[in-house]
């Protein structure tokens, strides 16, 4: 081993200290929420250091284990302790333990609702939004009520998300290997601060949903697309945000499984179907009501409230009432004459636009997914922190400088006490701080790209999707005729 090398191993377990001892500090419930905020955004520092210390060199077998064990070592020591940053866990808790101890369903019944006074624990008042019926669907619930079956305590449910995590990591680590690609870009996964306090730290079900989106992924592009189905109807079904990129994976899979995501969803539902029409309350709650650090969704509402194109839309829609009578979609047309309804509606047929446009195109799997993802969060009227979650397994194939900054400065965001329903910001200066050199940094890649200059964090290659399919397609078909 050369003097450089052992520099480099030096500064890596510093590096990996200094992160532990962050990690350490940061769910303890004595230290305050600028602090944790702070500490997060110094952890961002180091492993953007770790990261340009191996993104480029061949490790070692020990190294890339050792590595490894501080990133899950990370994660353990945020498992032991409580969430620090959001409450959705308890809810998640909250909804295991109402099909479990009162065989009842989380979607017909809100937490508050009196009939489940007698199923009220410790977990009842920190779930939030206790007025409105659960919006996870039915994947999850499954997940829920699995953890609910075995105690329902915290950590056991964190443990779960955990899994999901680590699983993903390896699946990314065979990504990388089969691609080409250096081991070392697997810390843009296995440090990310982003994905260790929101998954380990928090519990967030995003982790199973991502797992499951990468999974279905990794199966396109190793030419099992009949299988890939499987897990992309669990993802879509454990969160709805999979099923923007349906439209961008359907023409990499033969039109006969085109149903198989969506019958899957429906068999997780049918235990669930005595809702109703209370199966979707929760989520269109959150669908039309919730506004919480965007960004160019703000700016859009804005210029429509402007506009002010409310009252001839109510105008039009009057002479539409007196040619057609009383149809009874009329007063759903009136409720969407409003700014920030019609902002919203105009995010959901640009993202389905985009969608249809990248599937036409038959855009690879993984850019097409991370161009769909990136849409989403600029464009989404709500960007909570592990929304980001979605973005970082693309990072390890697509370094961009510009997301992996947002994923950096998106805990900012927890500065912010302005209410997610409506529109409230106490301090307006964290969405400047946060998307003002996002937005910088990404414009001026963009332009870098385009004249062909490096763009990517540390002058990363980014992944080739050409490449790994071709050497897929000649791997299965060597196995078919071996």
């Amino acid at each position: 081993m050369s003097d450089e090398e052992r520099w480099s191993r030096r500064r890596l377990i510093a590096l990996g200290l200094l992160t532990e001892i962050g990690y350490l500090l940061i769910g303890h419930p004595a230290v305050s929420l600028w602090v944790k905020v702070g500490i997060q955004s110094f952890q961002f520092v180091l492993y953007l250091a770790a990261i340009h210390e191996v993104c480029h060199r061949s490790l070692q077998r020990r190294q890339a284990l050792a590595l490894l064990g501080l990133g899950i070592l990370f994660r353990i020591t945020l498992l032991l302790q409580a969430p620090f940053y959001s409450g959705d866990l308890y809810r998640y808790l909250w909804d295991g333990h109402v099909q479990v101890a009162g065989h009842l369903n989380p979607y017909r019944y809100a937490p508050a609702d009196p009939i489940l006074a007698p199923l009220r624990n410790d977990i009842q008042p920190l779930v939030n939004h206790p007025d409105i019926p659960t919006l996870y669907p039915p994947v999850a619930q499954a997940l829920f009520a699995a953890v609910a079956l075995v105690g329902g305590s915290v950590a056991g449910l964190k443990a779960l998300m955990v899994l999901f995590d680590l699983a993903q990591l390896f699946l990314l680590r065979a990504m990388l290997r089969g691609g080409g690609m250096s081991a070392g870009r697997i810390l843009i996964y296995a440090w990310s601060p982003l994905v260790i306090t929101e998954v380990a730290g928090n519990g967030h079900l995003d982790a199973a949903a991502i797992f499951f989106l990468i999974l279905g992924i990794h199966l396109i592009i190793v030419a099992r697309p009949g299988l890939s189905t499987i897990p992309l109807g669990l993802a879509a079904g454990a969160k709805a945000l999979p099923l923007l990129m349906f439209p961008v994976l359907a023409g990499r899979i033969p039109r006969r499984f085109w149903i198989l995501p969506f019958a899957l969803i429906g068999l997780f539902y049918l235990p669930y179907l005595d809702a109703g029409k209370a199966l979707v309350t929760g989520l269109l709650e959150y669908a039309e009501r919730w506004q919480h650090n965007d960004s160019l969704f703000r700016i859009l509402l804005r210029c429509l409230e402007a506009l002010n194109p409310t009252p001839s839309l109510k105008s039009l829609i009057q002479w539409l009432q007196s040619l057609l009578g009383d149809p009874f979609w009329i007063p759903i047309l009136y409720r969407y004459a409003y700014p920030v309804y019609l902002a919203r509606l105009g995010v959901i047929v640009a993202l389905g636009g985009l969608a249809v446009w990248l599937g036409l195109k038959r855009v690879p799997p993984l850019s097409g997914c991370f161009w769909m993802l990136g849409a989403m969060l600029i464009l989404s009227p709500t960007v909570h922190p592990w929304y980001l979650l979605w973005l970082v397994p693309f990072l390890t194939f697509f370094p961009s400088r510009a997301w992996l900054l947002l994923t950096g400065l998106v805990s900012l965001s927890y500065l912010d006490p302005g209410p997610v329903v409506p529109e409230v910001t106490t301090h307006s200066w964290v969405r400047w701080a946060e998307y003002l050199p996002f937005f910088a940094l990404l414009i001026w890649d963009g332009f870098r790209a385009r004249r062909g200059k490096t763009a990517t964090l540390f002058g990363l290659p980014s992944y080739c999707e050409s490449k790994a399919d071709s050497s897929s397609a000649e791997n299965a078909a060597s196995g078919s005729t071996g």
